[in-house]
């Protein structure tokens, strides 16, 4: 499989590993190769020349973070952005966030619960990691989920 392209580093891949969901996990020797391989047009060919069914992601950094209010509406887009502007981060640190526990098994009179927070960067997730994070003028300690390398 060759992808046409004139700036194209040496690519070499490192080591890859078969998760038990069936996806790949492919590590490449040189950052150079990562970076190239990350571009939006590099990666929509690369997925074309492996079939439909292939995508290309970048990988995340997901913490922890306890006792977050309810109220916060942490799928909002706008609630991200207002978090990483809170932190100092830069925009788009933050890729998600998710709720641990489903709404429907919540006490009714539930005040905060744990959610997921997935960085772009580990730097990012780091400094969360390290500094804490400002949520709402409330300082929240983060940790790091036990099946993640941050």
């Amino acid at each position: 499989m060759a992808i046409p392209s004139d700036d194209a580093p040496e690519i070499n891949i490192k080591a890859t590993t078969r998760l038990q969901n069936g996806r790949l996990i492919v590590e490449l020797t040189l950052i150079a190769a990562a970076n190239w391989v990350r571009r939006p047009e590099n990666c929509l060919g690369i997925a074309t020349a492996l079939g439909n069914t292939a995508t290309i992601k970048d990988r995340c950094y997901s913490i922890i973070v306890p006792f977050l209010p309810i109220t916060s509406s942490i799928e909002d887009p706008a609630w991200l952005r207002t978090v990483e502007e809170e932190n100092d981060m830069t925009p788009g640190a933050i890729e998600a966030a998710n709720w641990i526990k489903p709404l429907q098994h919540r006490a009714p009179d539930q005040w905060v619960a744990h959610a997921i927070v997935h960085f772009a960067d580990p730097h990012s997730a780091n400094n969360a990691l390290h500094d804490g994070i400002y949520i709402g003028q409330e300082k929240l300690h983060p940790h790091k989920d036990k099946w993640e390398l941050v």
